[in-house]
């Protein structure tokens, strides 16, 4: 089900026919989405936002993760920095592939994504599919806290037929 985290301290619970959020999980009769921040790449859901230790200058790799069994079409991200900081970059793998150095991912080239605000939701319009995940790496000015929330919908779930 889609871990939805609005807010890095508590998450508020949901109703499994519309949305779930902050690292609930809500399943449905045909599967789950579950979408969750972490510093490390894990399909662990942790059960709350991730909030972790950010450098000046520094790239911090963190990673949105799906251990449900439902692909997602788009979530929502996010982002809290230290305060009055300046993103020098934020980039991300392709699905599945994580950072490995500053800049450099396992395998192809990071993609430069839109520079978060510190507090506002961005959405990614990125599809997250089952037991996927996304490495992010986020480079800025300041030492503190950097917050991650994500929040996924139902309605945002890959429909469709597929054969194997």
């Amino acid at each position: 089900m889609g871990v939805a985290l609005l807010t890095p301290i508590q998450s508020p619970s949901a109703s499994a026919a519309t949305r779930g959020l902050t690292n609930n999980v809500v399943s449905t009769a045909s599967g789950k989405i579950e979408v969750f921040a972490t510093a490390t790449q894990t399909f662990t859901n942790t059960g709350a936002a991730l909030s972790t230790a950010i450098s000046n200058g520094t790239a911090k790799t963190f990673y949105v993760n799906n251990s449900g069994s439902l692909s997602l079409t788009r979530f929502t991200m996010t982002i809290t920095l230290p305060n009055s900081s300046n993103v020098a970059s934020f980039k991300r793998c392709a699905v599945n592939v994580a950072f490995t150095a500053a800049n450099t991912c396992a395998s192809g080239t990071p993609t430069t994504l839109t520079n978060p605000v510190s507090g506002s939701a961005t959405v990614y319009v990125l599809s997250l599919p089952a037991s996927g995940f996304y490495s992010f790496q986020i480079t800025q000015n300041k030492t503190g806290t950097l917050g991650v929330s994500t929040t996924a919908s139902l309605t945002n779930v890959v429909t469709g037929v597929y054969n194997s």
